[in-house]
């Protein structure tokens, strides 16, 4: 007997005993059980559509956009004008992309990682499911890390980073592992007071918000800052790899327009706002010797917006850090809760025995050690990680689209998700993405590496790997996908 058909017996036996667990979808305590087994049309009873928005509005009001947003200023030394140009085009056009991809869950009741099965196959895709248990692990550092030094703040350094780092985690880990209900049960008031918080930030930075003009006369220089900054707003893509995992339980004849759009609106309207408020905030710094204080040559912004909110609110200034120090809690549910189903999706067959919640438990221990470590040295994390995310994810993103757009045209066999007999071999989907990452290492301009694709943009160089990474992936999978059809027959719908 093959590997192959060893595997298609085990998947048999594992169908076997899920079916006899999801009997009941949950403990006694109201954990979930369900883990990548996909949920039938008759078993999704979850009909609130506007859950696609109120979901991603709590995931994406969170400290981490606006940190993000705000290197472009303190990092890339763009112009205010060409920062706030580059995260709106960037992040619509990539959370388009975002709110394509969270139709899969209502279409198929699948997880994502079980969705691009049917372009990577069975064995390439675990490579896919790893990837992506790093990125949610590295999302997280990134999301915790900022609140913790935020929460830090707010206690004038009487609690240190790592104390802050441990509590968010344990807050998230709480609500994490209970699973699909409560995620959604949580994120539908989460994002109000967030809301509140961040509106009142903007509104006392206000008076002291000055513009940035142009100050490089170096065209090329200014080009290639632009494009650099443009990868890291590309992060963003990043919810592709959970976008459908928040929805699974929806019914088949739901609206996917209105799927679409909450999803659009619940992430980019958020992500937008977030950052560009954290392009002003730190604008003060030029005005205000204590908010240049407070941010610091390192860009500091969490340090900065707790000064703005404790300068002018005094006691209540210190509420609202707390405030949004947590957060944390509602992004960082999110990637936990998507951790563990890319752990089962990547790991050997009996990580699916493995309850997902226990994955989001060891899950939170990994990145509560990386995050006490990263967090001295946050905004070098913050831009050499962010654009490492979307190099790779960019390349997934662009193969998972091209199958389910150009060669299956929406049409799959949702049966065959777990059985490696009925999916394909996944050569032209491997093969892709290992041209596409060669590609984007060529177009790389990371402080630890410079490709030299990426030395013909400017003095300093241009990041210009997402861009180049998703091309020749694209251009690579459109020519070999008809090939394997042709010469294995392994793409039935």
């Amino acid at each position: 007997m093959s590997d192959e058909e060893k595997q298609t017996v085990l998947s048999d036996s594992l169908d076997v005993d899920l079916e006899a667990k999801l009997d009941k979808e949950e403990t006694a305590l109201g954990v979930e059980i369900r883990g990548l087994e996909r949920v039938l049309p008759e078993d999704r009873k979850h009909t609130t559509m506007l859950d696609n928005l109120t979901m991603w509005l709590s995931a994406d009001f969170s400290i981490a956009p606006l940190a993000n947003g705000a290197i472009g200023l303190t990092v890339f030394g763009l112009s205010l004008t060409e920062a706030i140009t580059v995260v709106v085009i960037t992040n619509f056009v990539v959370l388009s992309v975002v709110s394509y991809f969270a139709t899969f869950g209502p279409r198929l009741g699948l997880r994502q990682f079980v969705v691009s099965r049917f372009s990577f196959g069975w064995y390439p895709n675990k490579v896919m499911g790893i990837l992506s248990s790093i990125t949610s692990l590295g999302w997280s550092c990134v999301n915790v890390i900022s609140a913790g030094l935020l929460l830090t703040s707010a206690s004038n350094d009487k609690l240190p980073a790592w104390a802050s780092i441990l509590i968010l985690a344990v807050l998230t880990s709480v609500i994490g592992i209970f699973g699909y209900k409560w995620v959604h049960r949580y994120q539908r008031f989460a994002w109000f007071p967030l809301l509140i918080s961040f509106c009142i930030l903007l509104g006392l930075a206000a008076p002291d918000i000055t513009n940035v003009p142009d100050k490089n006369p170096d065209y090329p220089s200014r080009i290639g800052n632009i494009l650099s900054y443009t990868a890291t707003v590309i992060s963003m893509v990043g919810w592709c790899t959970a976008a459908c995992d928040f929805n699974v339980n929806m019914p088949e004849n739901s609206n996917m327009f209105l799927v679409y759009i909450y999803t659009l609106i619940g992430t980019f309207v958020p992500t937008v706002f977030l950052m560009i408020t954290g392009l002003l905030v730190v604008t003060t710094a030029q005005a205000t010797d204590a908010y240049a204080a407070a941010l610091g040559v390192g860009g500091n912004t969490p340090a900065l917006m707790q000064t703005i909110y404790t300068t002018k609110l005094g006691g209540f200034g210190t509420f609202l850090t707390i405030i949004v120090a947590l957060s944390v809690v509602q992004v960082n549910i999110a990637n936990d809760y998507s951790l563990g189903l890319s752990l089962q999706v990547g790991g050997p067959a009996f990580f699916q025995r493995i309850p997902r919640w226990m994955w989001t438990l060891l899950g939170s221990a990994a990145y509560i050690l990386v995050a006490c470590f990263g967090a001295n040295s946050y905004v070098s994390t913050l831009s050499n990680f962010l654009p490492l995310v979307g190099y790779w994810v960019l390349i997934y993103v662009t193969i998972v689209f091209i199958e389910d757009v150009v060669f299956r045209k929406g049409k799959y066999d949702a049966t065959a998700w777990n059985k490696p007999s009925k999916l394909p071999h996944g050569y032209a989907a491997g093969a892709a993405f290992c041209l596409g990452m060669v590609a984007a290492g060529l177009g790389m301009n990371q402080a630890w590496a410079q490709g030299p694709l990426s030395k013909a943009v400017g003095p300093y160089g241009a990041d210009i790997g997402t861009e180049l990474g998703a091309g020749v992936a694209g251009i690579v999978y459109v020519i070999l996908r008809p090939l394997e059809a042709k010469y294995t027959g392994r793409f039935q719908h």
